[in-house]
């Protein structure tokens, strides 16, 4: 089992993973992610748009996007395996949903993590692998997605 403290460096890794993303930073940061230039310095969205935190929105807020990515559940198997959910929390406007007359902002930012985490393997914590999807209705003002991936030792 990976000790509690190297769960630090495990959720740097997959921040950083995000953030070199340029079509996800866009996602998160602009009100139409089509037209903005690539962002200089993604590290910026870290506490303002990307949380390695639980943080929940507020009605009546600044309307930003938001994503967190937090350890949702770590538990020693029946197999005496490591199994881990990591989820990624997407928080959106309900007046930004809509990106384009085909395009929703939350499927597009669940399709982006998707690219960088389906079946990539960490050292030491085992493959993702993509768990489920629920639908997150947070207050009058944002609804989005929480997604799990689940990483055991046993699949890595």
């Amino acid at each position: 089992m990976a000790s509690f403290k190297d769960y630090n460096l495990h959720i740097q890794n997959v921040l950083q993973m995000l953030l070199s993303n340029p079509y996800l930073c866009k996602l998160i940061a602009y009100p139409d992610p089509m037209q903005g230039p690539d962002i200089d310095d993604p590290n910026k969205l870290l506490f303002t748009h990307l949380y390695p935190i639980p943080i929940k929105p507020l009605p009546g807020g600044d309307e930003n996007v938001y994503l967190t990515v937090v350890w949702d559940e770590i538990k020693l198997s029946k197999a005496g395996y490591t199994d881990r959910i990591l989820s990624f929390h997407i928080f959106c406007p309900l007046s930004k949903w809509k990106i384009t007359d085909a395009t929703l902002r939350p499927y597009s930012i669940m399709n982006e993590i998707q690219n960088l985490f389906n079946h990539t393997r960490f050292p030491g914590l085992g493959r993702m692998l993509f768990e489920h999807c629920t639908l997150l209705s947070v207050n009058e003002a944002y609804a989005g997605y929480k997604m799990d991936y689940r990483l055991s030792e046993y699949n890595g």
